[in-house]
């Protein structure tokens, strides 16, 4: 039952990955609020904004990230 519903998951992700893909790319190349938006959130969530060292601080100094 549980394999049954991580499919189940996997195949829902699988989908909207799909459909926002269908929407890059009939709305993606123009240069719209749609675009800006993406673009915009994809970069937020590429940014490092903090960092555990070896010792286990955790720092938010970009030099030291």
């Amino acid at each position: 039952m549980l394999a049954e519903y991580h499919k189940t998951l996997n195949q829902e992700e699988i989908h909207w990955k799909q459909k926002a893909r269908v929407d890059w790319i009939q709305k993606g190349d123009r240069n719209t609020k749609f675009f800006k938006m993406s673009t915009l959130r994809r970069r937020s969530i590429n940014i490092i904004a903090k960092t555990r060292n070896w010792s286990g601080v955790i720092t938010y100094e970009e030099k030291e990230i």
